[in-house]
């Protein structure tokens, strides 16, 4: 099950494995976004510079996708509150 769908209907699912414990933590030192488009873009399988070219709706529907993602493997698959 893809993780985002995009407007024009591309479905996109992270792979979460394409990428560092060390490069997911540089991000949050990345003041100007370049590293969070080039791993989100890694994870998403796009090429360079595709996220650039996304309109403005579905550019923020792919970031909170991704980030809900990387969230998602820490929550307990067994906890009432994870999702199905």
């Amino acid at each position: 099950m893809a993780d985002v769908k995009l407007h024009d209907g591309t479905e996109i699912t992270f792979d979460l494995h394409k990428f560092t414990v060390a490069e997911y933590k540089e991000l949050f030192a990345d003041e100007g976004g370049e590293k969070q488009d080039a791993l989100i873009s890694l994870a998403a399988g796009l090429k360079d510079g595709e996220i650039k070219k996304l309109s403005f709706p579905d550019g923020m529907k792919l970031s909170a996708a991704f980030y809900e993602k990387c969230r998602s493997v820490t929550k307990d698959p067994n906890s009432e509150s994870a999702s199905t």
